[in-house]
C-alpha cells in the first residue's frame, strides 16, 4: 500500500440518523472548502483515503460510511428483518414492455433502501454544514437522487455534485440484456439464503460486470475457491489488526459486505426511470455537476453517463463530462485496490476551485 494510506485520519466521528443509528465518518484535512465522498456497494469510508489525503492540503474531506459498512450501523429492521425482498413479478414484463428481470425487488423495499440512505446524507450534510460531494457508483446515484427537483426526502443545498460512473439503470439498458443483465441479482440471493458467500459474491460481480473479461469464461469452482481464499486472507488479515489494537478502523470485507449488495442492487432499482427527469438540475442558479468516468469502464456505466450527458449538459446548464484514459472503475479507491487518483485528483481540484469553466 502506498504511504498516502498510512496518514491518519482524525478518530472515527457519530452521528445519529433520523432513526437513532449511528453513522460514521473520518474527518481528513482542516482547511479550505469541504467535500463529503459517498463511496460504493463494496466501500467503506476508508477505501477512499488516499483520494482525502491527496486533497487534504487544500481542502476537508469527510470520508463517510454508509450503513452496514465500516462503523456504521444497520438499515432499519424493516428492511434487515426482511428474508426475501424479492417481488413476486420479477418474471414478468419490464418497463419497456419486453420479458424482463426487472424489477429484481419488492419497489416498497427498494424505496425504503432510497429513502434510508438518502435520509443519512440530508442528516450528515446538515451537521457539517458541507454542500459539495463526490458520489462513488452506489453513491453517486444517492448523489443524483439528492439533486432532484422533488427527492424522496428533503435535502440541504448542493452547491458542487461529483457523479462518479454510477450504475444508472435506465428502462432502454435493463431491456437489453447484453448491456446488462440483471437476473443474476436471484442468483445472489438465492446463494444468500444458502449460506453460500463466495458464491453470493461471484454472481454479484458477474452481474455488474467486476473482474477481468476472462471471468466469464472461467468454471465457477474455480472463481469460488479463489473468492474462498481472498476472504481467508482479509479475515487473518483483520484478527491480526484487532490484535494490535485497530478494530476501531472500519475496514470492511467481501465476506462481511456480501449480504449488504442486496441494498445497493436495491437502490439500483429504486432509481430507475427516463433519463429527463436530470434535464434541468445543472441550471439551478449556484450549482455545478461534474460527471466524471473511466475511458475503461464497464459498458453500462458508460452508457449511463453518456445518456446523463446527452440529457444534462446545454445552454444555461452547468454540467461538465470528463473522461480519464487508461483507468476503469477502480479509478478512485486505495492503490491496494488498484486505484489511480492521482490521474483524478487534478481534476477534482479544478472543479471545486474553478468550476466546470476550468476543466478541459
Amino acid at each position: 500500500m502506498s504511504s498516502l494510506a498510512k496518514i491518519a485520519p482524525t478518530p472515527a466521528l457519530t452521528i445519529p440518523a433520523t432513526d437513532g443509528t449511528l453513522l460514521s465518518y473520518y474527518i481528513i484535512g482542516s482547511t479550505g472548502p469541504s467535500l463529503i465522498v459517498l463511496p460504493g456497494a463494496m466501500s467503506s469510508a476508508l477505501t477512499q483515503l488516499e483520494l482525502a489525503t491527496a486533497l487534504s492540503p487544500n481542502y476537508t474531506i469527510y470520508l463517510f460510511s454508509r450503513r452496514n459498512r465500516g462503523l456504521s450501523g444497520p438499515y432499519p429492521t424493516s428492511l434487515t428483518e426482511i428474508k426475501s425482498p424479492l417481488s413476486r413479478n420479477s418474471s414478468t414484463s419490464g418497463p419497456t414492455g419486453k420479458k424482463s428481470s426487472y424489477p429484481i425487488y419488492d419497489p416498497a423495499f427498494s424505496s425504503k433502501v432510497l429513502e434510508t440512505d438518502l435520509s443519512d446524507l440530508a442528516t450528515l450534510m446538515r451537521h457539517t454544514g458541507v454542500t459539495n460531494l463526490l458520489g462513488i457508483s452506489g453513491g453517486a446515484l444517492l448523489v443524483l437522487a439528492a439533486l432532484l427537483p422533488e427527492p424522496v426526502v428533503a435535502m440541504p443545498p448542493i452547491t458542487k455534485a461529483i457523479i462518479f460512473e454510477p450504475p444508472l439503470l435506465f428502462p432502454a439498458l435493463l431491456a437489453d440484456p447484453k448491456i446488462i443483465d440483471m437476473s443474476g441479482v436471484k442468483r445472489y440471493e438465492q446463494e444468500i439464503a444458502n449460506g453460500d458467500i463466495a458464491g453470493a459474491l461471484l454472481a454479484a460481480m458477474k452481474t455488474v460486470q467486476l473482474g477481468p473479461a476472462w471471468i466469464a469464461y472461467v468454471p465457477r469452482w474455480i472463481i469460488k475457491s479463489f473468492s474462498k481464499m481472498i476472504m481467508h486472507a482479509e479475515a487473518k488479515q483483520q484478527s491480526k489488526k484487532k490484535e494490535e489494537g485497530a478494530e476501531g478502523e472500519g475496514i470492511v470485507t467481501m465476506e462481511a459486505l456480501a449480504p449488504v449488495l442486496r441494498y445497493d442492487f436495491a437502490l439500483c432499482e429504486a432509481m430507475v426511470g427516463e433519463p429527463e427527469r436530470w434535464a434541468d438540475v445543472g441550471a439551478v442558479e449556484g450549482r455545478e455537476i461534474l460527471l466524471l468516468g473511466g475511458e475503461l469502464s464497464m459498458g453500462y456505466i458508460k452508457e449511463a453517463l453518456r445518456v446523463l450527458e446527452e440529457t444534462m449538459v446545454g445552454k444555461g446548464k452547468a454540467v461538465k463530462r470528463v473522461k480519464v484514459p487508461g483507468v476503469g472503475h477502480e479509478l478512485l479507491e486505495n492503490k491496494v485496490r488498484n486505484g489511480k487518483v492521482e490521474k483524478a485528483v487534478g481534476i477534482i481540484k479544478g472543479f471545486l476551485e474553478g468550476g466546470i469553466e476550468s476543466l478541459q
